[in-house]
């Protein structure tokens, strides 16, 4: 008997779930979900997250989803990055703070 171990990679925080699994092949942003395949064994996810809005460009911008207001995120609200179910490697791993305008 086989056992075939899918991760599925979670980025969680205060109002915050984004997750992607490797069996499914779907995108999961606050419940919406999206199909993104690998492309060259890589899943690649922009997510760009901000006190009025989140946004998860994926695939090099092919897909934008736009989740809920933010506005209860603090300036210092945790986010988590987990892996289950196997291993993941990361090729870059970027945090940009962002200023106000205000």
């Amino acid at each position: 008997m086989w056992c075939w171990h899918f991760p599925r990679v979670s980025f969680t925080g205060a109002e915050l779930g984004v997750s992607w699994g490797a069996q499914s092949q779907e995108l999961e942003v606050n419940g919406e979900k999206i199909r993104q395949s690998p492309k060259n064994g890589r899943v690649m996810l922009h997510i760009l997250l901000d006190i009025p809005s989140v946004e998860v460009v994926t695939g090099g911008g092919d897909y934008i989803i736009k989740g809920r207001d933010y506005r209860n995120l603090g300036e210092k609200s945790p986010m988590e990055i987990r892996a289950d179910g196997g291993d993941v490697a990361f090729s870059r791993l970027e945090v940009y703070p962002l200023r106000s305008i205000h």
